[in-house]
C-alpha cells in the first residue's frame, strides 16, 4: 500500500482489482505481491503516462 501511496485499505483493494496490480492469492487470507512483477507493472504504467 505504501509503495503506491495508499493509506485506506478499501481504496487500495479497489485499485488493485480495477487496475490489474499483479498479485498472488496464497490462501483466503494471504495475498502476496511479487516484487519483480510489481516493479514491472509500475514501470509500464509510468512509461504509458509519458
Amino acid at each position: 500500500m505504501g509503495i503506491l501511496g495508499y493509506k485506506a485499505r478499501g481504496s487500495f483493494w479497489d485499485m488493485v482489482y480495477r487496475e490489474g496490480v499483479p498479485h498472488v492469492r496464497v490462501n483466503a487470507r494471504v495475498i502476496r505481491f511479487p516484487e519483480a512483477a510489481l516493479i514491472e507493472w509500475i514501470r509500464r504504467r509510468s512509461s504509458d503516462a509519458a
